[in-house]
């Protein structure tokens, strides 16, 4: 379910809503089977539900009445039993605060403007806040504020884009900076993370942050004290919320799939499934992708066979290894960027570009189960970024989510490894300890990648370890991005460039260069004596090309640039609406014949490309021509100051020493002769 609750303030214009968009099942990422508009006084909900392995409707996924709202959304088991199907009655003993396992959004609302939110510490489920004079906002998907708020539309993009966060992730690839770790790609919304408490007092949101997670003492006391009663506990209960929440709906689910690999994740995610699906009559499906050789092959066929699987590889038709057309296609064009943008929102980039993105669900009867893995988010910064990155990853195709290893156990376990980290207290202990009690010769397999220590068996690597995907080439567009996103970087290039006489414009530097290279650039302008010839020569050996052209993933710099043009493509855009005609599923979708917006600057910028690609490489020839003029008289300039060095310690020598005094005498006759 996704929704969007509305807080009115005094004065509350309901124009600055775009109703028409909001109540239309077209209003978020995956189009809705139907969309529902609740009203109390002061509060106004949009509800937008599916039926996708059950069904999200009145009475079980929402309530209303004269006096209240109740929404669940998500999997919760409370008490160690399945939810009653009366949510009134599920509201009711959450309120008791009963206990609560799975991943789920609990909201109740009250006439007066009081009520609460409930999730777990740690969630797949997002949440985003706006307030202005007039409302403040919640909803769990970004585009329901952006397409559904006027601000947001009567506006481009890039006039919303919140630097410090396109910093963050660009320089990062994560959220290890606290200042960033709640922002949204929009400067005005904000994020609430699961572990917050939040609450509505009088119409009014109070939101209580939370910084960090601690393991809770009684855990941790059970782990030193019995280790093993512990994990005995653990893998019971891991088996029994999975079957639990799978039963609950096995009459309307058929198949299950997960992918097998040959890493940790997966193969604990399959051993779990093929115990409850065979329990409950449902089809469990896996397959590998890859070369026969390639080390997940090998590995994801022997767990399938362990655990009597049917699996499947899929793989390249008349492809060899180095193909560069391979498994995990690049962006190649503009609107490949605007379609990761459209289905990322701004959260994860288009290095996991995919090209079967689509607003429809998949089939309602079938789940794909991602390999989750919450036990290993040992930083704080990767448990957020399970709430952003995973997030959007997951949500994108699917409604249902299946929280195995996704729950509140498996956060205090990653709590607890975070806490006493050491060669023998990490995740590796708890993915031994659970495929020991599941399944013992899952641990005769070794592992691609890494190794349980436990097991004795060493990394397997095969005959093939090609990564088919960094093999292939992304589109770079330089200009593109600095005349899409320039808007955005030019008021800090500008105010850095007047400190110091416009040396940068001078010497070629623009806002996007000293966006990617500020501290370099604030360096050279620090405490560099040569600085006009070092901002030069920075920029013309960056690592970035400064023209259009197609480059691989070969380090973290290149990979950075996917996050640039991601966002340089949905610049000019004021709404994901718009910006969804000129995604590249759109294109294939409706087989457009007349050329949408980037695709028009993709021909320009072809154009100018080429040109810019020229100039720079002249350009590179002429820095190097003088950079070798410089450098053969520095060195000349370096052999005379050595000579001149010499000669003045010989000519002291030489005043120093008795033979010129004794000649003293004799150079005045011979200056006196001079003189005459």
């Amino acid at each position: 379910m996704k929704f969007m609750i509305i807080s009115k303030k005094e004065g509350f214009d309901e124009n600055q809503i775009n109703d028409s968009i909001l109540s239309s099942t077209n209003a978020t990422s995956l189009i809705s089977d139907n969309s529902v508009k609740l009203e109390l006084e002061n509060l106004l909900v949009y509800l937008y539900n599916y039926n996708h392995v059950y069904d999200e409707k009145e009475g079980y996924s929402y309530s209303i009445d004269d006096n209240s709202i109740n929404i669940i959304n998500g999997l919760i088991n409370i008490d160690n039993k399945p939810r009653p199907k009366d949510i009134n009655e599920a509201i009711s003993l959450i309120r008791e605060n009963k206990k609560c396992i799975g991943d789920y959004q609990v909201v109740s609302l009250d006439s007066n403007g009081n009520g609460f939110f409930k999730t777990p510490l740690a969630s797949i489920y997002p949440l985003f806040y706006y307030e202005n004079n007039q409302c403040s906002i919640i909803a769990n998907e970004l585009k329901l504020i952006v397409d559904g708020v006027y601000e947001f539309t009567n506006k481009r993009f890039v006039e919303s884009y919140d630097l410090d966060y396109i910093r963050t992730i660009f320089r990062e690839g994560n959220f290890s900076k606290k200042s960033s770790i709640r922002n949204t790609a929009f400067r005005k919304i904000k994020r609430i993370l699961p572990q917050d408490e939040l609450t509505l007092e009088n119409g009014k949101l109070i939101i209580k942050k939370t910084e960090d997670i601690e393991v809770p003492d009684w855990f941790e006391k059970w782990y030193f004290e019995n280790k093993d009663s512990l994990y005995d506990w653990y893998y019971e209960n891991l088996v029994s919320y999975t079957d639990s929440f799978i039963s609950s709906f096995k009459d309307e689910l058929e198949t299950i799939v997960c992918p097998i690999t040959g890493g940790f994740d997966s193969r604990l995610s399959l051993l779990i499934l093929s115990k409850i699906c065979a329990k409950n009559g449902i089809e469990l499906k896996t397959y590998t992708q890859g070369l026969p050789d390639h080390p997940d092959v090998v590995l994801g066929k022997k767990i399938a066979d362990v655990l009597n699987i049917n699996w499947e590889n899929p793989q390249w038709e008349g492809k060899s290894e180095d193909s560069t057309s391979g498994l995990k296609p690049k962006p190649h064009h503009f609107t490949d960027y605007a379609d990761t943008f459209y289905t990322s929102q701004g959260d994860y980039n288009s290095h996991t570009f995919e090209i079967d993105n689509t607003r429809k669900l998949d089939k309602s009867n079938s789940i794909f189960q991602h390999g989750m893995n919450l036990y290993k988010k040992e930083d704080i910064s990767q448990i957020i970024n399970y709430n952003r990155w995973y997030s959007r990853r997951v949500l994108r195709k699917n409604i249902f989510y299946l929280p195995l290893l996704g729950t509140e156990y498996e956060l205090m376990f990653s709590r607890l490894y975070n806490k006493h980290n050491s060669d023998t207290i990490n995740f590796r202990e708890l993915i031994y300890n659970v495929l020991k009690r599941g399944d013992s010769r899952l641990l005769e397999i070794p592992f691609d990648h890494d190794k349980l220590p436990q097991t004795g068996l060493e990394i397997y690597t095969g005959n093939n370890t090609v990564v088919a995907h960094k093999n292939e080439p992304y589109l770079w567009d330089y200009n593109f991005v600095y005349n899409e996103l320039n808007p955005l970087f030019k008021e800090s290039f500008n105010k850095k460039d007047d400190e110091y006489d416009n040396i940068l414009s001078k010497t070629g530097i623009n806002s996007l260069d000293y966006f990617i290279l500020e501290e370099s650039i604030d360096n050279i302008l620090e405490k560099d004596e040569k600085v006009e010839s070092s901002l030069i020569d920075l920029k013309v050996n960056a690592f970035y090309p400064k023209y259009r052209t197609n480059i691989k993933v070969n380090n973290f710099h290149n990979r950075s640039l996917h996050v640039l043009m991601d966002y340089a493509s949905a610049a000019s855009f004021n709404s994901f609406e718009e910006l969804e005609k000129n995604a590249l599923f759109y294109l294939k979708k409706h087989e457009t014949k007349s050329p949408c917006e980037l695709e028009i600057k993709e021909k320009y910028y072809k154009e100018i490309g080429c040109i810019n690609s020229n100039f720079y490489s002249n350009l590179l020839n002429e820095l190097k021509e003088d950079k070798k003029k410089i450098e053969y008289y520095e060195i000349k300039n370096k052999k005379l100051k050595k000579k001149l060095k010499k000669a003045k310690k010989l000519n002291n020598e030489l005043k120093n020493s008795s033979s010129w005094k004794i000649t003293k005498p004799l150079r005045k006759i011979k200056n006196l002769k001079k003189d005459d």
